[in-house]
């Protein structure tokens, strides 16, 4: 008896031109597709793959590796369960490709030698699943806030590494790796998105940060051969997910 008042309310003040009703004809199932990219990744605070230095030892020998630029972009597919108008659940399956550039160096007592850049490209498969709820305006759109839990195949690539040779740097050789801990990666997600109808679809674009506490992967850098310069296997700060996304969102 209360849906059906609120519902004649509705209509009634639509037909009197004081306001529309976003959500009379509002899905319960919706489908859609999306793009994101990363947002403030120039951050050490966000971008976890911003390595700014290693371990040294001795008093000047030292293998600096230093990332300079870390992007990433997604293409996923989403679909969104709504129970009432406030209250829905969201699940999205994502294809992810970050692109990191990275720079080696040795310092040693009469070598201060900038070696190459180092480029790694990760793909990911990323599920993240958010309850949402939602408030509507007398305009039409609608702003939602999101939280959740998701989960990400990063670990499964395996161990990436890039060989280097340098022999003018007393024959500087050795691997430089991504370690994983795990295939599987379990991280948190909060976040707020915009609905913004035309017609029979609806533009969504959404700002979100997922995190991870826990340790999953680390850079090492291993000798080939020992030599003055580069004489052990250097390891990086862990790396754990830490990510600010911004996209878009388009649903039928």
């Amino acid at each position: 008896m209360v849906i059906g008042l609120a519902d004649f309310a509705c209509q009634a003040g639509q037909e009197l031109g004081s306001y529309p009703c976003p959500t009379f004809n509002l899905k319960r199932h919706q489908f859609g597709v999306g793009i994101s990219t990363a947002m403030c990744d120039h951050a050490l605070g966000v971008n976890q793959y911003l390595v700014r230095g290693w371990e040294q030892w001795g008093m000047v020998n030292q293998v600096h590796i230093s990332t300079y630029h870390s992007t990433y972009f997604t293409l996923f597919f989403d679909y969104q369960y709504r129970f009432n108008d406030s209250w829905s659940i969201e699940s999205r399956l994502k294809y992810k490709r970050r692109y990191t550039e990275s720079a080696m160096s040795i310092r040693a007592q009469d070598v201060n030698a900038r070696l190459a850049s180092i480029i790694f490209t990760y793909h990911d498969i990323a599920v993240p699943v958010t309850c949402n709820y939602r408030w509507v305006t007398r305009a039409g759109a609608s702003i939602e806030l999101f939280a959740g839990v998701g989960v990400t195949t990063l670990g499964l690539a395996g161990m990436q590494s890039f060989e280097f040779h340098y022999n003018d740097i007393y024959n500087t050789h050795g691997i430089l790796k991504i370690e994983y801990d795990r295939g599987l990666d379990v991280f948190g997600i909060l976040g707020i998105q915009f609905d913004i109808p035309f017609g029979s679809f609806c533009l969504k674009p959404y700002v979100s940060y997922s995190y991870s506490p826990i340790r999953y992967a680390r850079f090492v850098a291993t000798p080939a051969e020992a030599t003055p310069n580069f004489s052990k296997e250097i390891i990086s700060a862990p790396l754990h997910l830490s990510e600010l996304e911004i996209g878009l969102i388009m649903h039928f």
